[in-house]
């Protein structure tokens, strides 16, 4: 079986499993090697969404992370997904991205939508964590509402994971920890986002509790 074949065999379960479109960008050149793969993944991702969905028109709704790997955030670190169609649709279509957990947010922008001009042009959306969360799992979820059945109701769901191991905030305390004290406290270095000015009686810190293995926060006096 030549390569271009083992593309559109590998298109056709990779849609058939995930539901996701594996087209990617078509090649410059219709006569490199590439075209042919592109045309084969192509035909092969159409045929089996034609035959799930009883309909001759396909979507090519795409949603993809960064990387493969990027699937971790923290309050520092962002990820980005960008999203996109691979055929046009016939009116506007609104992608709807959400976060089933609070402390796994989607911003930059939750609403998007794409028209018969823009389809094929990604919008980016942005995955960020919390300096509340304590290693939680997210699901990022996209959602397509449009007047035409071909482009209502597609979904598409990545998995992603708040890190605490980078959550540590930037200026360290321990040069000024002799005049303060805090109403909670746990024996480690305190943390704060920046630093305290003149004239500042309290300050909220974050501090690492190894017991929990979490972020808590505080208040912090002057003497």
């Amino acid at each position: 079986m030549s390569d271009p074949f083992l593309q559109g065999i590998a298109a056709m379960m990779y849609t058939l499993l995930s539901g996701r479109c594996p087209v990617g960008d078509e090649p410059a050149n219709p006569s490199s090697p590439e075209w042919q793969n592109w045309y084969c993944r192509k035909t092969g991702y159409e045929i089996v969404w034609q035959l799930a969905k009883l309909n001759s028109r396909v979507p090519g709704f795409e949603v993809l992370p960064s990387s493969a790997s990027a699937t971790t955030v923290t309050a520092n670190a962002t990820d980005t997904l960008t999203v996109r169609f691979r055929y046009a649709p016939t009116s506007t279509v609104w992608v709807v991205a959400t976060s089933d957990h609070p402390e796994i947010l989607v911003s930059n922008p939750t609403l998007m939508f794409f028209t018969p001009q823009n389809y094929s042009n990604a919008q980016t959306a942005s995955i960020r964590g919390t300096l509340t969360a304590n290693s939680e799992t997210a699901n990022v979820n996209f959602i397509t509402v449009a007047d035409n059945k071909v482009f209502n109701g597609l979904s598409d769901q990545w998995a992603y994971v708040e890190s605490t191991d980078s959550l540590a905030p930037a200026t360290h305390w321990s040069c000024i920890l002799s005049n303060m004290h805090a109403t909670a406290w746990s024996g480690l270095a305190l943390y704060t986002e920046s630093a305290p000015t003149g004239g500042i009686a309290k300050v909220t810190v974050t501090y690492p509790d190894t017991a929990t293995n979490k972020f808590m926060r505080v208040r912090v006096e002057k003497k």
